[in-house]
């Protein structure tokens, strides 16, 4: 397991910039950007970062410029750091589907089904999304009404 930092919070001040970068040009569409940014921020983020390794994965996926199995490394190293991440386990899904290996999108299908019912439906789709899905526990509470 990589170990890491699920929010990213202490991370080396190169790689805090270059995932504030990665974020703005995945916000403004420019997904060649956003690889190149995450991929620094996931090289030099110590402790290694959940969000850079997602945020690579979904470049990864919307340049197509890579084969889809960096894209389906990238999220797995996510999920290493943060298995709750439901949105990156949809994001993998989707890219193992896209990859043709439907067995182990089946087999993640059911993590997420275990991880968040919710959020997966009653037809097992895994998709896209972003990082701020977690598992139905943390999704599930609710905020207190002052």
């Amino acid at each position: 397991k990589l170990g890491g930092d699920p929010t990213c919070g202490h991370v080396r001040r190169a790689a805090a910039g270059d995932l504030d970068a990665g974020r703005k040009a995945a916000k403004k569409k420019d997904h060649r950007a956003a690889l190149e940014a995450f991929r620094r921020a996931a090289t030099l983020a110590d402790p290694p970062c959940a969000e850079a390794f997602e945020g690579l994965g979904n470049a990864l996926v919307a340049t197509s410029i890579q084969p889809v199995e960096q894209a389906i490394e990238a999220f797995r190293s996510s999920l290493e750091i943060d298995a709750s991440l439901v949105a990156v386990r949809r994001a993998l899904v989707a890219a193992l589907r896209a990859a043709g290996l439907e067995e182990e999108a089946r087999e993640e299908v059911e993590v997420l089904r275990e991880l968040a019912p919710v959020v997966v439906g009653a037809g097992g789709e895994g998709g896209g999304g972003g990082s701020e899905q977690r598992s139905s526990k943390a999704a599930g509470k609710k905020k207190k009404k002052k």
